[in-house]
């Protein structure tokens, strides 16, 4: 479930909001006091959040207006039959507040006591921006991880719940007839056990984030287990260090960025353990004490929990905005004369707030936007492969630059200053076919791009710039039998090329419609892009069985890709790059890789004629 709409009116400094869309990942940047937090407080008041109970000194100037709250909520999910299943339908619920402090909600137009709502709403995470580390490590009141060890507990023992009945039935018979001392031993033995779980996955990403196995966090309950108010603690293990202190050291004593870090294990491991949920995510400046490259892995949490969860959060911070999509997934928040507009970000207005300078793309002879971080590896390699020599000096002659589908706000910035009077630097924009003709591709790109980038200097035909692949993307060239079994021995050759020959079909008779609307495009993205085949991108079992019947439910079509997934899942668990795996284990690039190759070169002459 997630808020598919809001408006506010009359709430702090927020006379009205206007009609906001939040996506599944949706950020809200802009300077400190502008309104922001107001806006993340306004939808817990609706929420009925403990912490946020509407005070007159809430409205807006002094208004004798109500306070108005309204949302849309879509992406129902209803429980049946122990699977978890969409309902096409939303629920729109207005709440208001007046001078007498009574909260009213309407539900689809129909009166609801407020006792009654939280029967309604999913789930809502809130992370305040101000975290006390103190809290935060040993899980105190109004703090982060307690709020995160509840939930990851709650997902763990759903999972143990869907154990066979026979042995819950065994467990419950046990109990039955076990004393109160066996029980209680009992359940302190089970608790201590979620704990341990628990701490063994965040120690995996605080280990991962830091890229430092021998340095291990620790989390321990402490006190009376059978209470339901458990005290913890967090240590840090370094096995480095000669004269270990005993059990560690505690996390309050190291640095703050130690101490986010923990933080964004515990995001992480919460994105891990609740796939398929069904709650809400806001989060007040998640980049706080982090250091850039942190941020970075920040952002990366909070995409990774937005694929099935919704994430609201504010920001300051330009990276933690500069990979979402600019129409659809950010908005600037401005103070004018005590009063917050909330509107869409324009490009010219960004680039100073990104922090995007003139230098960083005055150095190489050629910029090249591409459509993903993983396309900027594959094009690197390619290069390097070609051109071997080029390897200490690729960043000097070419930067590539990910664009996410030439929708985030990064390219769109840069793209504007190198459109700049001032800037004197060729670019290139190399595309994913994604499934239509590469001109209509091309075409629309540059309707996108147009609309964008404003002033667009007269010499440059965008035309000429944008290179479109025919193939879906750079995945598609990697599904070749003989280089998938190259790289992974243990696949069956012949079952993976019979997986590819259907899909090919499938791929080209989807091709071949007329799509009437873009959804219908998107649903077709959804289960024919390639990167099904790396990537485990069906783990949600409603998904997965749409993937089976697109593939007319095929046993053997199913049990190769699955196959070839889990190959990939164990390369990227090494924290090495699928892409760059498989092309580092083909030796016939220039048979499989024609196309790119191409392109690559065209580029490379272009460098070459420059640099003479």
């Amino acid at each position: 479930m997630r808020i598919a709409y809001v408006r506010i009116k009359n709430y702090r400094s927020i006379k009205d909001s206007g009609d906001i869309y939040p996506t599944k990942l949706f950020a809200m940047i802009g300077k400190n006091n502008s309104g922001k937090s107001a806006f993340v407080k306004a939808i817990q008041a609706l929420w009925g959040h403990p912490e946020v109970k509407i005070e007159k000194d809430d409205f807006h100037k002094n208004t004798n207006k109500d306070i108005e709250i309204s949302i849309v909520l879509t992406d129902i999910i209803e429980k049946r039959d122990e699977t978890k299943k969409s309902v096409d339908e939303k629920i729109e619920i207005k709440f208001t507040c007046g001078k007498e402090l009574k909260a009213k909600y309407l539900v689809n137009n129909e009166n609801i006591a407020a006792k009654e709502i939280k029967k309604i709403l999913p789930e809502l995470l809130v992370i305040p921006a101000i975290r006390n580390p103190q809290n935060e490590s040993t899980a105190g009141s109004k703090s982060f991880l307690k709020e995160l060890i509840s939930l990851i507990l709650k997902e763990q023992m759903k999972t143990e719940g869907n154990m066979a009945e026979g042995t819950e039935a065994l467990e419950k018979k046990q109990l039955c007839d076990a004393t109160d001392d066996e029980i209680e031993k009992y359940l302190e033995a089970r608790r201590k056990q979620q704990i341990g779980k628990l701490s063994s996955n965040v120690n995996e990403h605080f280990q991962s984030i830091l890229v430092n196995d021998k340095m291990k966090i620790e989390i321990s309950p402490e006190g009376d287990l059978s209470k339901f108010f458990v005290a913890y603690s967090t240590k840090v293990i370094n096995s480095e260090i000669n004269e270990q202190i005993e059990n560690g050291i505690n996390l309050l004593s190291c640095g703050t960025g130690l101490q986010s870090m923990f933080i964004l294990s515990l995001l992480q491991t919460y994105a891990d353990m609740t796939k398929n949920s069904d709650s809400i995510l806001l989060i007040e400046e998640p980049e706080v004490y982090l250091h850039p490259e942190y941020q970075r892995k920040m952002f990366k949490a909070l995409r990774s929990i937005a694929s099935d969860n919704q994430v609201i959060y504010t920001t300051h911070s330009p990276i933690m905005i500069g990979e979402l999509w600019a129409d659809d997934s950010v908005r600037l928040v401005t103070l004018d004369n005590g009063e917050t507009k909330i509107k869409k970000i324009n490009i010219e207005a960004v680039i100073s707030e990104l922090g995007i300078r003139y230098e960083d793309v005055l150095n190489p002879h050629f910029i090249v936007f591409v459509e993903g971080i993983k396309d900027e590896a594959f094009y690197k390699n390619i290069v390097i492969r070609l051109q071997p020599e080029l390897k200490d000096s690729l960043d000097r002659l070419i930067r590539f630059i990910p664009s996410d589908g030439y929708r985030n706000i990064d390219s769109f910035a840069f793209m504007q200053i190198i459109n700049s009077q001032n800037v004197n630097v060729d670019f290139y924009i190399l595309a994913d076919g994604d499934g239509v003709e590469p001109e209509i591709r091309k075409t629309s790109l540059i309707s996108e791009i147009t609309k964008k980038v404003k002033n667009i200097k007269k010499d440059v035909n965008l035309a000429e710039r944008i290179m479109v692949l025919s193939e879906y993307s750079i995945e598609s060239y990697l599904l070749n039998a003989d280089m998938l079994k190259k790289a992974f021995p243990n696949l069956d050759k012949k079952k993976i090329a019979d997986m590819l020959k259907l899909y090919r079909k499938k791929y080209k008779d989807n091709c071949q419609k007329k799509w009437k609307t873009t959804n219908d495009h998107r649903e077709f993205q959804k289960y024919f892009t390639p990167k099904n085949f790396f990537e485990n991108t069906t783990k949600n079992e409603h998904k997965y069985k749409k993937f089976a019947e697109v593939f007319d439910k095929n046993k053997e079509f199913l049990e190769a890709r699955d196959s070839l997934v889990h190959e990939c899942i164990k390369i990227s668990k090494k924290g090495e790059s699928v892409i760059d795996y498989i092309l580092s284990k083909c030796e016939k690039i220039h048979e499989y890789f024609k196309e790119p190759i191409e392109i690559i070169r065209s580029i490379l002459d272009k460098v070459e004629k420059k640099e003479t």
